[in-house]
């Protein structure tokens, strides 16, 4: 009978080799799914920002289309303008008889700048007063402002037979990122819509 002496397993080396191979492969792998997966979630989000910020742009562009006057005044009736439009609303007139409002603003909702739309159904001149909706909001709770303006200028301005209408909006997404991080999801709108004088 013969004794099988030949038998060899792994050494301590052999072993300890293998696992810091796979060690690295894991690690790999790991990090792959984690930058895959963060960058799946910054694109959902400015998809997101994207959809938000065309509608309040193509709301305000329609709104301006059926308008009968369009201007910009500060936020508070009775003060005088303090040269800076992010303080501005947005005022479109409609209705020749009848006159209604629709008021865009931006303004701070639990320490974020977001825009609101209101349509004043009675408003009384010279006061300001309007009666009609509640403001509403115009984009998800974790969709906000960073900046944003609206600017009205006339045709002497312009140079041109009509005026514009300047909008200017960076929106974002409200998330636990920095600015500084690559993930950080940001868009920024501008658009100009020809108006009457």
């Amino acid at each position: 009978m013969k004794l099988i002496d030949d038998i060899r397993g792994f050494t301590l080396t052999e072993v300890t080799i293998a696992m810091a191979i796979l060690s690295v492969a894991i690690t790999g792998a790991a990090a792959t799914f984690i930058t895959l997966s963060r960058l799946h979630q910054k694109t959902i989000a400015i998809q997101e920002i994207q959809q938000e910020s065309r509608f309040v742009v193509e709301s305000i562009e329609r709104d301006i289309a059926n308008s009968s006057n369009v201007y910009t005044r500060e936020m508070t009736l009775g003060v005088p303008d303090d040269g800076d439009p992010s303080n501005d609303m947005l005022v479109i007139e409609s209705g020749i008889i009848d006159r209604q409002e629709i008021r865009y603003t931006i303004e701070t909702d639990a320490g974020r700048r977001r825009p609101y739309r209101q349509l004043c159904t009675t408003v009384t001149n010279g006061a300001g007063l309007c009666t009609g909706q509640a403001k509403a909001p115009m984009t998800s709770s974790d969709i906000f402002l960073v900046s944003g303006q609206f600017t009205k200028y006339t045709s002497a301005q312009t140079g041109t037979g009509a005026g514009l209408v300047a909008l200017s909006m960076t929106f974002e997404k409200n998330s636990n990122l920095t600015r500084e991080d690559p993930y950080f999801s940001a868009y920024q709108v501008n658009s100009a819509v020809s108006v009457m004088d």
